[in-house]
């Protein structure tokens, strides 16, 4: 039957042809590993440079709150030191539709001793000719010690 030789050259050209499988498998799969690897690359560069423009974005939009901050602060400051001599002397009326303690201990820290808070109601009237309020938030009445002992 079969010598022995062509057992032998069954089993090394098996073993050369599996060789040779495993050679081309391993060229192409690490072309598509490559591949694969290079779009997960540029993935990751694409997700890191959108965050760093949001990040930059966020800097930029705290720098110009802070700014605004700084702004409102200022202009606190001025209006303190501007009115706080024309409203110390003065009694103030103020009329809104939620409590703010917050408002009244601001109020009070600039030196307004004189200070009543009211609740408005809706239609709220005060003296027909001088007042009228459909939907307003707050109003603020100001007058002075010496208007309120003519009346």
């Amino acid at each position: 039957m079969f010598k022995i030789n062509h057992y032998v050259i069954t089993i090394v050209a098996l073993f050369c042809s599996l060789g040779i499988g495993i050679l081309m498998g391993m060229t192409m799969g690490e072309d598509v590993l490559v591949k694969q690897q290079e779009e997960i690359i540029d993935r990751l560069e694409q997700h890191f440079e959108m965050v760093t423009e949001e990040k930059q974005d966020l800097l930029e939009e705290n720098k110009s709150l802070k700014n605004e901050i700084d702004e409102i602060k200022h202009t606190q400051e001025v209006m303190v030191s501007t009115y706080n001599d024309l409203i110390a002397e003065q009694e103030v009326y103020i009329l809104m539709r939620d409590e703010s303690s917050l408002l009244e201990s601001k109020l009070r820290s600039i030196g307004i001793d004189d200070l009543e808070m009211l609740p408005l109601n809706d239609n709220f009237k005060l003296d027909d000719d001088v007042l009228t309020v459909n939907s307003t938030e707050i109003v603020v009445i100001i007058g002075s010690n010496e208007d309120e002992k003519n009346r």
